[in-house]
């Protein structure tokens, strides 16, 4: 699991860095899944800065670049896939890279993890990115599984992105933009805080301590 911050926190480019070295280096097939149109076309145009750079190897290319799939001549590939059921249950490569989870709907994420599988020596593994924004969102459902089953969850802001020596961010973009976006995005897309539950009709916590399981539990029929 990463958890990361909106914009500063870099967890796009990474995902891409990600999938085409193991594309280039273990020849690995990796499916790459956006919780939006949009955030998928990011990733996708990271790809094709990457090969752009001069002394990039494009030797080891296979396909043109800017296409929903780049392929590797020693037979690995990277394939960009839409967030809808039909997409998501055709492919079974070894990995899968998620990018924005909490703006996918639950049910399209779980069809998707049934995706990977090892094969040719390569095992399977998955990494789902995204910010924190819904608090009953997809990617609060996530993080509880990945807690429950000792998952490892790396969380990262602007605060490591901008940090000396090494960080990229300028800390006068991190001024600039506080600025300008709501203090409760701030806090939650930003600063890593817990999603803000106030505006809802229903208070999910209010729900849970008006009831009593011990009590006895019932399917809920005509006159129970």
């Amino acid at each position: 699991m990463w958890k990361a911050s909106r914009g500063f926190g870099g967890k796009s480019f990474p995902l891409a860095l990600l999938s085409n070295l193991e594309s280039m280096i273990l020849g690995a097939h990796v499916s790459l899944l956006g919780g939006s149109g949009a955030q998928l076309q990011n990733v996708l145009e990271y790809n094709t800065e990457l090969w752009s750079f001069e002394g990039a190897p494009t030797d080891l290319l296979s396909s043109e670049l800017g296409k929903g799939e780049l392929r590797f001549k020693n037979l690995g590939r990277i394939r960009a896939l839409m967030a809808s059921q039909r997409s998501v249950r055709g492919p079974h490569p070894q990995r899968l890279r998620l990018d924005e989870a909490d703006e996918l709907e639950l049910a399209i994420l779980d069809a998707a993890l049934r995706q990977p599988m090892g094969k040719y020596g390569i095992q399977m593994q998955t990494v789902v990115s995204s910010t924190h924004q819904c608090p009953d969102g997809t990617m609060t459902e996530i993080l509880r599984r990945a807690r429950e089953r000792g998952y490892p969850i790396h969380e990262w802001c602007y605060r490591e992105t901008s940090a000396p020596p090494h960080g990229w961010l300028a800390p006068s973009e991190v001024e600039r933009k506080r600025l300008e976006v709501p203090k409760a995005m701030w806090e939650t897309e930003y600063d890593l805080g817990e999603p803000n539950p106030k505006g809802r009709a229903i208070i999910t916590e209010k729900v849970k301590a008006s009831l009593k399981r011990e009590l006895g539990e019932f399917e809920g029929s005509d006159g129970e």
